[in-house]
């Protein structure tokens, strides 16, 4: 199998073996989706009066859901071109190497998130 070619470098990971993983991330993200959903509905029916920030806890979920929504459209692009042509037919799976830029500029920008959060709710 030929080797991915992504930033410069050969990687040792073929791009029609990317299936597994993206189904799989797709699962669990979908069910934190989910999860974050219904949070903000509850959430947003419960607000204590004596909550200094309210929206502060709603713009963070309603971001987070943004996020892994994006994050699962990204996952199930990356499932379908991996799964197009032969193993050696690398040319119809050319789109996923920046498929995979976008895919960990989203990780960083969600890594990135999270203490920018956690400095909003100190201050």
């Amino acid at each position: 199998m030929p080797a991915l070619i992504a930033l410069g470098r050969r990687w040792f990971v073929a791009s029609d073996e990317l299936f597994l993983p993206a189904f799989l991330g797709i699962c669990l993200r979908t069910i934190w989706a989910i999860i974050l959903a219904s949070c903000l509905a509850n959430y947003t029916h419960q607000l204590h009066p004596s909550c200094s920030h309210p929206n502060l806890m709603v713009f963070y979920l309603a971001t987070a859901i943004t996020l892994v929504t994006a994050v699962i459209v990204i996952e199930v692009a990356v499932m379908v071109v991996s799964m197009r042509g032969g193993v050696m037919q690398t040319e119809k799976r050319r789109a996923i190497p920046s498929l995979l830029l976008v895919r960990a500029f989203l990780f960083l920008h969600r890594n990135w998130s999270v203490p920018v959060w956690y400095v909003l709710v100190l201050l």
